[in-house]
């Protein structure tokens, strides 16, 4: 699990305030602005968002109470979210409160009819507690004016040996596929990213006014597989303000994760804002788009630095005027895309011979196993051996987890310390023993076990 620096999260809540006011008139603690944060975490944008109310307790108290809401789907970070929330609200306003809108959930789970997704959420409260699914229930029927926060990302694992691959959300899918595939032209997509989903859903579930800030991997400026999210983005929203982060090792081998990557990871991060506009959507204006980069080799502390001392509002951005193939970033002028393609998706699917205009009617991945060490070999004997191996293994894996299933049934074998010294009336320490069950929440009393 990767947590979001500080210094990124005050940045977004401040760009997020700014657009706010610039767009709609209203900053994030007025009311009627109700804020949601899909995958929470241990809750850090929940907690500076108190910070930055802070001084005006009014406002704070009903913000509070009724109109910030955030969603974790694991257990841990829940309580852990639950316990910083709760404590920086009573350090900034000097008395305790329940956080009554953290919700228990798989945010992509929550589908339902106030998104544009039409979906369903009857599988979503089958083993949660009663005032767990009516806290969801409470935040489906909120207007939501902001999401804001740091979804997941990986598009797929790179070798099928690791069987961790990511589970389907056949909701979210179907709409990823009905626009930002359905408009790609790329051959083969990776659309179904977590992120690519998060993005889906928020803004799916966005009121028609409001404001999407999302901190993410950033392949959606450039890579060719999300032209289809470029145009779609567009398409939905009015303004849209990008802040690059560089730091994509895979892309600059140059680069050092750990040195020039704010999340000491491989992947590039970009910061999102897009701002949803009703007359934009009725009109059918097309995005404003503006961009900023930060320097190739400026190290991830220089750039948190940066990001601590410059508000979005003081940024000189570039507006991008995108091109006929919805690129952003790397504009070219040529005539490329007039040649005839060695293949492409039309002409596979052409039903007669007038309609292809490719030189090669089919086309396919080719052998792609992601299990290369097992197909390709200097001798046989070693590759046999690995595979006999990796069977046993797995087999040997898939037991042992039905017997510890078993015993988990029966009770909860996690060893769990939790400290709750900003919790009046529950002891300081609360220790889960083998056997026991893990004390819950008001909100995951009636967890089934």
């Amino acid at each position: 699990m990767v947590y979001t620096p500080n210094e990124i999260v005050r940045f977004m809540i401040d760009g997020a305030d700014w657009l706010c006011e610039t767009h709609f008139g209203k900053n994030l603690i007025d009311r009627d602005v109700d804020i949601l944060d899909p995958a929470t975490g241990t809750g850090t944008y929940i907690c500076e968002l108190l910070e930055h109310f802070r001084g005006q307790p009014k406002k704070l108290e009903h913000k509070y109470k009724h109109e910030l809401h955030a969603n974790e789907v694991a257990i841990l970070p829940y309580y852990v979210a639950n316990l910083n929330i709760e404590s920086t609200y009573a350090a900034i306003t000097g008395q305790y409160a329940e956080f009554p809108n953290l919700c228990f959930v798989d945010t992509l789970d929550n589908v339902g009819l106030h998104t544009a997704a039409k979906g369903t959420t009857a599988e979503l409260f089958g083993s949660v507690s009663e005032e767990n699914v009516a806290r969801i229930k409470r935040q489906n029927s909120r207007k939501i004016s902001v999401v804001i926060g740091n979804p997941p990302y990986n598009a797929n694992q790179a070798n099928e040996n690791d069987n961790n691959k990511n589970r389907e959300y056949p909701q979210i899918d179907q709409r990823i596929k009905a626009t930002y595939i359905a408009e790609s032209t790329a051959q083969k997509t990776k659309l179904y990213d977590m992120y690519a989903r998060f993005f889906r859903w928020a803004s799916d579930r966005l009121n028609e006014n409001g404001v999407l800030a999302f901190v993410t991997n950033r392949s959606f400026i450039e890579s060719r597989t999300f032209d289809g999210f470029r145009k779609t983005v567009a398409q939905e929203f009015a303004d849209i303000y990008v802040v690059d982060l560089g730091g994509d090792v895979r892309a600059n081998p140059k680069l050092s994760g750990t040195k020039h990557n704010v999340f000491g990871i491989q992947t590039g991060v970009a910061i999102s804002f897009m701002v949803k506009k009703v007359s934009a959507t009725r009109d059918k204006r097309l995005a404003r788009v503006h961009y900023v980069r930060r320097p190739e080799m400026e190290t991830a502390e220089e750039k948190l630095s940066f990001l601590a001392s410059h508000p979005m509002r003081a940024l000189d951005f570039d507006e991008v005027q995108p091109d006929k193939m919805h690129n952003w970033v790397n504009l070219t002028s040529n005539d490329f895309e007039t040649l005839m393609p060695l293949a492409s998706k039309e002409t596979k699917a052409a039903k007669t011979a007038g309609k292809e205009r490719a030189i090669f009617k089919l086309l396919s991945l080719g052998v792609v196993t992601n299990r290369d060490e097992w197909v390709y070999d200097e001798s046989l004997r070693p590759g046999l051996a690995g595979l006999t191996g990796s069977a046993q293994r797995d087999g040997e894996g898939r037991w042992n987890g039905r017997r510890q299933a078993e015993k988990d049934h029966q009770g909860s074998h996690l060893p769990l310390l939790l400290r709750r010294a900003a919790r009046p009336g529950v002891p300081r320490e609360v220790r889960a023993e083998p056997q026991a069950r893990i004390p819950a929440h008001p909100a995951l009393r009636h967890v089934a076990g």
